[in-house]
């Protein structure tokens, strides 16, 4: 099978309504992706590593959100393909796959591992790249790497607030609720400061610590403005980030080298509301 059917799925199917839309972004565009891995002089095909570095073959998906967002590292090299597509996911999302494959002439049996944003999230969106994670782990025994959307997103906020030290997600639930995290940029990599949870829009608060160097982003953030003014806070605001499928490579290869990828079987959605539909093993 060619590499670029990969999927079983032929490429006039995702080629012929959104052939407009079906590129790769360039290589000088990764840059403004922030990527764990040391960059050395870009490729035509990407951005590359460190020399001497063997970095790991992943895959990543993040599909919790407006964005349906993939990536793939390969030789150090980091290839993505990121669209704004409300409600298209599941139309785009394996052909964006198969094309990545396809570009960096690899086949899913060659990956280390995948990762996806697990959400909490669009209740269809999580639930695509959840299964599409599981797929692949199941179908090529390698380990999938759940990484928390929030997480995620604070991750993709990194590139363009380099200066940050805490970054303050929130992203609206259909549910008319607010997913909220917390998280500390620690060498460029966010890192969680307690359980992501979810807040009603009656109930908005920010700690006491909350200062003027935090950043809030997710399109929920401007929720939080009354709060701010009341401690006459200035934060950065900003509504309009969504969380890239680069940015789940970059938490990915972190979450790979200390050994917390799962067995296809747990790589599972996660939602915060009191009556989630989706069960984890162990209830």
């Amino acid at each position: 099978m060619p590499y670029g059917n990969c999927f079983g799925i032929a490429p006039q199917w995702y080629d012929r309504s959104t052939q407009q839309l079906n590129r790769f972004v360039e290589p000088e565009k990764l840059t403004r992706i922030h990527f764990k891995i040391p960059a050395m002089p870009t490729s035509n095909h990407g951005r590359e590593a460190t020399a001497g570095v063997q970095a790991p073959t992943l895959l990543a998906i993040e599909t919790s959100t407006a964005a349906c967002s993939v990536a793939l590292t390969c030789a150090g090299v980091l290839y993505e393909d990121h669209r704004v597509a409300p409600r298209q996911h599941n139309h785009l999302v394996l052909g964006m796959i198969d094309a990545l494959f396809t570009r960096a002439a690899l086949r899913p049996a060659q990956l280390d591992a995948v990762a996806f944003g697990c959400g909490p999230g669009s209740f269809t969106g999580v639930r695509i790249a959840a299964s599409i994670a599981q797929g692949i782990a199941f179908a090529h025994g390698i380990a999938a790497l759940p990484i928390s959307t929030l997480r995620v997103l604070a991750q993709t906020a990194v590139a363009a607030y380099p200066e940050a030290r805490t970054l303050f997600t929130a992203l609206r639930s259909r549910a008319g609720e607010i997913y909220v995290g917390r998280y500390a940029v620690v060498e460029g990599i966010c890192a969680a400061q307690g359980e992501d949870r979810v807040v009603s829009t009656a109930a908005i608060e920010l700690t006491s610590d909350c200062a003027d160097d935090w950043v809030l982003v997710g399109d929920a953030a401007d929720q939080f403005a009354a709060v701010l003014a009341q401690r006459n806070l200035q934060c950065a605001t900003d509504v309009a980030v969504l969380p890239r499928a680069a940015a789940v490579l970059a938490l990915g290869h972190c979450e790979f080298n200390r050994g917390a990828g799962v067995a296809a079987a747990h790589a599972l959605p996660v939602y915060l509301e009191a009556t989630a539909p989706w069960r984890k093993l162990a209830d």
